[in-house]
């Protein structure tokens, strides 16, 4: 797939102004999960997204394995950003936030991914919106289960020895 992606001019880096380099962006993958960053120009985001969604596919198919894009289990989590982002933003949401999958051959029927705006991945959930939503997603069975233990603690029958320093 990185082989591909390389032949496909489809590999991302993220260029850094103050070293005058490229850092090259690589796919993060356990088990079955698998990241890819994009980083591109608004105006190619979501069809450079298509064509390496596509690449990926092929990919996986050609080892026996179906990758599936269901809502909830493959998903984009995208920001555009610089020239062209209006008209970008435009066309995603005239295409329902979903982006065609390039590349296939013509026996394959038409695929879509969803564009979402946070995604649970590898137990993190990831947005551009921020930390705020995975800090409150983390906070809520932490706020759910203090919730009991104040049921105890109110208990009138119970007697607590308080220490003082």
């Amino acid at each position: 797939m990185r082989r591909s992606l390389h032949d496909e001019g489809l590999e991302t880096s993220l260029h850094v102004p103050d070293s005058g380099g490229e850092i090259p962006l690589a796919d993060v993958s356990f088990v079955d999960d698998m990241a890819l960053p994009i980083v591109c120009p608004a105006s190619v985001l979501t069809s450079h997204i298509a064509d390496v969604c596509g690449i990926v596919l092929l990919t996986f198919s050609a080892y026996g394995m179906e990758l599936n894009f269901a809502p909830g289990k493959s998903a984009v989590v995208l920001r555009f950003q610089g020239a062209g982002k209006k008209k970008a933003v435009s066309e995603l949401f005239n295409s329902n936030n979903f982006i065609r999958i390039n590349k296939l051959p013509a026996n394959f029927s038409e695929v879509f991914i969803g564009v979402v705006d946070s995604y649970k991945h590898l137990g993190t959930q990831i947005s551009f919106k921020g930390m705020s939503y995975e800090v409150s997603f983390r906070c809520g069975p932490m706020r759910a289960e203090t919730g009991k233990l104040r049921t105890i603690l109110r208990n009138s029958e119970l007697f607590f020895i308080r220490k003082f320093i």
